[in-house]
């Protein structure tokens, strides 16, 4: 039976993984999952509709996956996310057809973690900005640090407040600690048993803002948290405080947190997404001295590849044996008795 299984693979995978998947049936390659790699544009709709209309599995790279397009793959009976985040697939339609989806997370929460500690160092110590001082030649003339806004802040005593407890805000907690920083934490969803061992106080997000020197993200993009932080409570962050942003760019109000940086209502913004990538040249921000920015580089940690390939291929071998995979994003799909039935 498994020489049958079709599956389209739209991202990259490990060799050893396509390997392990050629087991199990025909493979398909295309966009990031094709020979260009991620030098390729992911599949348009009517591409995905083209190819995976007789796939049963179909592995997403950075393709958007809307209910138009779902309803047009008639033998689909897995869709699988190579990321952790869901956010453009028609989740609640893929559950009502009886398609589970799987996702792959906490793949990139460690290198996540550490690129989110290494830009809260950056922008407290202003480091970017000291290469900068010491390439323009103007070292040998300065006489303090502070003459050039290069002083640093020490950050035992400071406060960093989290948004989104998941994976990766409870690991960048965990770093946290090391440097004597008080946490404050803000997830609607998570409560003292979750974070138990991690000193983080759970805060409103309105006491969070006012609080914290430095507010780093790392909550999904939902409709719910869609410009969470906007122009009305972008103002009540401290003037003296950070934004530091490797999640989504669409949990900040993109032209508020642009006219909030350019009149300097707040000390500066490390970011790493942006709400069209890449940048455009033109772009306000790359225009100012208070922001940090980097090209979506966060989640590139040298085991995530492989950890991500491994979570993509043992749910996908687990569903085909009639085994719950672990990283099911929609159990109650799985849980469908017609699909329980006819899955192979």
């Amino acid at each position: 039976m498994s020489d049958k299984i079709k599956i389209l693979v739209c991202a990259p995978l490990e060799e050893v993984v396509r390997n392990r998947l050629a087991d199990l049936g025909k493979l398909t390659y295309a966009g990031w999952g094709g020979p260009d790699g991620m030098h390729a544009a992911p599949l348009t709709a009517d591409q995905l509709i083209d190819l995976g209309k007789d796939s049963d599995v179909i592995i997403l790279g950075t393709e958007a996956l809307p209910g138009e397009v779902l309803k047009k793959l008639p033998a689909l009976k897995l869709l699988v996310c190579s990321r952790a985040g869901v956010e453009s697939v028609d989740v609640s339609l893929a559950s009502s057809l009886g398609i589970p989806v799987l996702n792959a997370p906490g793949r990139n929460a460690v290198a996540v973690a550490d690129f989110t500690f290494g830009l809260l160092l950056a922008v407290v110590r202003k480091i970017a900005q000291s290469q900068s001082f010491l390439l323009s030649g103007l070292w040998k003339n300065w006489s303090s640090p502070s003459d050039y806004g290069l002083e640093g802040k020490e950050l035992p005593g400071c406060t960093l407040g989290i948004i989104g407890l998941g994976m990766i805000g409870r690991l960048v907690a965990k770093r946290a600690t090391c440097f004597d920083l008080k946490i404050l934490g803000f997830d609607p969803y998570v409560n003292e048993n979750l974070i138990k061992g991690i000193d983080i106080h759970l805060t409103p997000l309105k006491e969070l803002l006012s609080r914290s020197d430095f507010i780093s993200l790392h909550c999904s993009l939902t409709p719910e948290t869609k410009n969470l932080l906007n122009s009305k409570n972008l103002s009540e962050i401290r003037s003296d405080a950070y934004i530091i942003n490797t999640a989504r760019a669409a949990l900040i109000e993109e032209e508020a947190l642009v006219e909030t940086l350019q009149n300097r209502k707040i000390a500066g913004a490390a970011l790493d997404v942006f709400w069209k990538e890449p940048i455009p040249q033109d772009h306000p921000l790359l225009k100012l001295d208070n922001v940090l920015l980097t090209p979506h580089i966060g989640g590139m940690g040298d085991q995530v590849f492989t950890r991500g390939s491994k979570m993509i291929v043992d749910g996908i071998m687990a569903f085909f044996s009639s085994v719950k995979p672990t990283n099911l994003v929609n159990p109650e799909a799985y849980d469908n008795s017609y699909l329980l039935n006819n899955r192979k």
